[in-house]
C-alpha cells in the first residue's frame, strides 16, 4: 500500500515538471487562438492573399468613384442652380425685374468665389442662358465683375441699360455715360492742350476745346504741323478713355478719330467735334 502511495505521489509530481507545465500553457494558448479565429498566420504574398487584396482594392475604388461622381454631380447641380438664380436676378428680359446688384451680392464676395470655382471645375458643363447677344464667356466674365463687391460700378450695372428690344435684337449691353464734366487733355510732359467731353451722351461723339498750341486740324483732317499730334493724340485718347473706358478696344491712333466739324483757330481756341469710328 505504501508503495502504491509513493508511486502515486511521484506520478503527480511528474505532472508539474517545467516541461509539462509550460507545454500545457502553450497548448492552451494555441487552443484559445483557434477559438478566436486567428489560426495559423497566412503568407501575405501567397496567391490567395494577393488575389483577395486586389479584390478589396477594386471594391474600394468602385466605392470611391461612385462617391466622387455623386459629389461632382451635386456640385455641378449647385453651380447651375446659382447661374439660373443670377440670370433671373440680373439678366431678366423685363428690366423692372432686374434686381439691384449690391443688394444681392452683399460685401463678402463669396458669390464671386463660388462662381470662380464653378468656372474652373465645370466650365464646359455649365448651363448659361443667352442674353442680349452675349456669348457664354462674356456672360460669365460680366457676372464675375457684377458679383465682385469692389467691381467697377458702371461695368457691374450696365446690364440695366438693356431693353427688351435690345435683348431680342441681340444688342449687347453698354455702359451709359452720364457725366458731362469735361476731361483735361494733358500729355506726358504735363502740358494741358484743352478739354474733351461727350456730346449728348452719344457714347462715341466728343467735343474738344483746344485752348493753346498750334492747329491740330486742317480742313477737317488731323494736322501734322510741328508734330503736334505726337503729344496731342495720345493725350486726347487717354482723356476719352477716362470718360468711356469701353472704347479702349476701338481707339489705337488718330485713324479711329474722325473729325466731324472744326471751328476757330489755334489763337482763339479751336472747337472740334469728333467721332470714334
Amino acid at each position: 500500500m505504501k508503495k502504491n502511495i509513493n508511486e502515486e505521489i511521484e506520478r503527480i509530481k511528474s505532472l508539474f515538471t517545467e516541461e509539462r507545465l509550460y507545454g500545457n500553457l502553450i497548448v492552451e494558448e494555441e487552443e484559445t487562438g483557434n477559438e478566436e479565429g486567428d489560426g495559423e498566420e497566412k503568407d501575405p504574398f501567397s496567391k490567395d492573399a494577393v488575389k483577395q487584396g486586389k479584390k478589396k482594392d477594386k471594391t474600394d475604388n468602385i466605392i470611391k468613384n461612385k462617391q466622387s461622381k455623386k459629389s461632382e454631380k451635386d456640385e455641378l447641380e449647385a453651380c447651375n442652380t446659382s447661374l439660373k438664380r443670377y440670370h433671373q436676378s440680373f439678366f431678366n428680359i423685363n428690366p423692372v425685374k432686374r434686381r439691384d446688384v449690391i443688394k444681392v451680392i452683399g460685401t463678402e464676395g463669396k458669390y464671386k468665389t463660388q462662381l470662380e470655382a464653378c468656372i474652373t471645375n465645370y466650365k464646359d458643363k455649365l448651363h448659361v442662358r443667352t442674353f442680349a447677344g452675349m456669348t457664354k464667356d462674356e456672360i460669365l466674365n460680366m457676372l464675375l465683375v457684377m458679383l465682385d463687391p469692389n467691381g467697377d460700378q458702371k461695368e457691374r450695372e450696365k446690364y440695366k441699360s438693356v431693353k427688351p428690344k435690345d435683348s431680342i435684337l441681340r444688342n449687347k449691353p453698354t455702359t451709359t455715360i452720364t457725366t458731362k464734366k469735361p476731361e483735361n487733355i494733358t500729355d506726358g510732359d504735363g502740358n494741358t492742350w484743352g478739354t474733351v467731353e461727350i456730346v449728348k451722351n452719344r457714347q462715341k461723339v466728343f467735343l474738344i476745346r483746344v485752348v493753346k498750341g498750334e492747329s491740330v486740324v486742317t480742313n477737317n483732317e488731323w494736322s501734322q504741323v510741328n508734330k503736334v499730334l505726337d503729344n496731342f493724340i495720345p493725350a486726347l485718347i487717354k482723356a476719352i478713355l477716362s470718360i468711356n473706358p469701353e472704347l479702349k478696344t476701338e481707339i489705337k491712333d488718330s485713324n479711329e478719330l474722325k473729325v466731324l466739324k472744326t471751328e476757330g483757330t489755334s489763337y482763339s481756341g479751336e472747337q472740334i467735334k469728333i467721332k470714334v469710328i
